[in-house]
């Protein structure tokens, strides 16, 4: 069995095997690089994407700015009305549910003695 082992013919096909093996499975450092690449490529776009957040953030006026936002704004919060209009507010609070205890229902053969009279 050891001379098995020692003829060239095994030692080269086994080497061959163990190399096919090799670079036939996932290579990590080829997958490394790949990954690497996809995050940085995600990342560049995550900033732009953020870039043109903060720009149209920029570029968007601001709620109190606008005379319309503000008086909405006033009339939400402080409940002001304009004349001939009615400003009605709900309670949003939570409310205890009552506790409906339900009442005992007759089995079928005490309906049946009603029924007939018994």
């Amino acid at each position: 069995m050891r001379d098995f082992f020692r003829h060239p013919a095994v030692v080269i096909i086994i080497t061959l095997l163990v190399l096919i093996f090799i670079f036939s499975s996932k290579n990590p450092l080829f997958t490394y690089r790949t990954t690497s690449k996809s995050i940085r490529v995600l990342e560049q776009e995550n900033e732009k994407i953020a870039k043109e957040i903060l720009e149209a953030q920029v570029a968007q006026p601001a709620p109190q700015e606008n005379e319309f936002a503000k008086e909405a704004a006033m009339r939400n919060e402080l409940l002001l009305q304009k004349p001939g209009e009615v400003v009605v507010q709900l309670d949003v609070s939570p409310r205890p549910q009552p506790s409906v205890v339900p009442s005992p229902t007759p089995k079928p053969i005490e309906e049946w003695k009603k029924v007939f009279g018994f």
